[in-house]
């Protein structure tokens, strides 16, 4: 006499197996991703990272005690045929679409477009006083550089560009006894020729 009942499911038993294997591996990589990166190895970080960016991301630190206090946005203005465009803000296009389609891997393209902003913050803190002035050729800077990479991406007609400038917009957030203050400020780089 049997002590256990036969199962009576459908599947073949080689199916569950990999059924369990998917979910046991997907949750793993979950777990191990929610450690920082100075615990684990770059490597791998940075590998579970991809994996989970941006369909099985999870904010878990909504409620952290340390929110970020200030974000850099990358703008830019460019000179065709004697005029100034308006200010453009490129990172916008690819967070609208991921509004529009959660699921759109435009999130990545967006946030490397952030990351712009806040390298051009950091290169022009490294040169106080308005030392991109000074400095020999500012163009040649790996942060403007950069950001004549998105404003290529962005434009058709980089033929007729003349000229560029770029600028940080800088928004910050502070508790001032209790309250929470914003404060917004803006640090422009200098006029770069589109050849230099």
């Amino acid at each position: 006499m049997a002590l256990q009942n036969h199962s009576n499911s459908k599947l073949p038993r080689w199916l569950v197996i990999f059924i369990l294997t998917v979910f046991t591996v997907h949750y793993s990589v979950i777990l191990v991703n929610h450690f920082s990166k100075k615990i684990l190895p770059k490597r791998l970080y940075y590998a579970t990272n991809s994996y989970l960016v941006p369909w099985f991301f999870q904010n878990l630190t909504a409620f952290a005690p340390d929110p970020p206090i200030n974000r850099h946005v990358f703008v830019y203005r460019t000179l065709t045929n004697d005029t100034w465009s308006g200010w453009k803000y490129p990172a916008y296009h690819y967070l609208s679409k991921q509004w529009k389609n959660r699921f759109d891997v435009a999130t990545k393209t967006h946030d490397q477009i952030e990351l712009v902003g806040d390298h051009l913050y950091i290169t022009a803190n490294r040169y106080p006083g308005n030392g991109i002035y000074k400095s020999s050729n500012g163009a040649t800077l790996p942060a403007v550089v950069s950001a004549k990479k998105v404003i290529e991406l962005r434009r058709d007609d980089v033929s007729q560009i003349d000229s560029f400038q770029v600028a940080i917009y800088i928004q910050r957030v502070r508790s001032i006894d209790g309250r929470t203050v914003k404060t917004d400020s803006a640090l422009f780089y200098p006029k770069f020729g589109w050849n230099d």
